[in-house]
């Protein structure tokens, strides 16, 4: 628990696409969160993305088969955090500062194909005044597709 939080201040959680769009760092194709389904500002968020076939897919490895590329599910995962630190109470907090992932551990379990929705889960390990210690994983019909350790720095 982040002790800038005043924990008796009423915020709303309801993050549609367009606020979504304003929080994150990046325009319209490059937003990999359709909408938030649980928040607990500073310590966890769960969010979705559906994979429609318009999105960015590759090729699989034989051509048959369009993938969702693992470096997006890490980018993904990178926006779930800024929005975890971004949203509810404390959003003035960090309303002008940046979030530069600056470390990625991660492994990918499963292929995310077009049709599938991700849910992607954020829990913070540590805090330090500034930067953060992540876990995120992203999971595919409850199945885990991929997990990263990430670690921020804000500037």
């Amino acid at each position: 628990m982040n002790p800038m939080l005043n924990e008796q201040a009423p915020f709303d959680l309801r993050l549609d696409r367009e606020r979504i769009r304003q929080m994150l760092p990046r325009p319209y194709p490059f937003i990999f969160i359709d909408a938030v389904q649980e928040l607990l500002p500073w310590e966890k968020i769960v969010c979705v993305k559906n994979i429609g076939s318009e999105e960015w897919a590759l090729p699989g490895e034989e051509q048959k088969q369009a993938l969702f590329p693992g470096m997006l599910l890490i980018e993904a995962m990178t926006q779930a955090c800024t929005l975890l630190f971004k949203a509810g109470p404390s959003e003035h907090v960090l309303s002008g500062a940046m979030l530069l992932p600056t470390h990625v551990n991660s492994e990918f379990m499963q292929p995310v194909t077009p049709g599938e929705q991700v849910v992607f889960t954020c829990e913070v390990v540590r805090m330090f005044s500034r930067a953060a210690m992540v876990a995120a994983t992203a999971e595919v019909d409850g199945q885990l597709a991929a997990r990263a350790e990430l670690s921020f720095a804000v500037v």
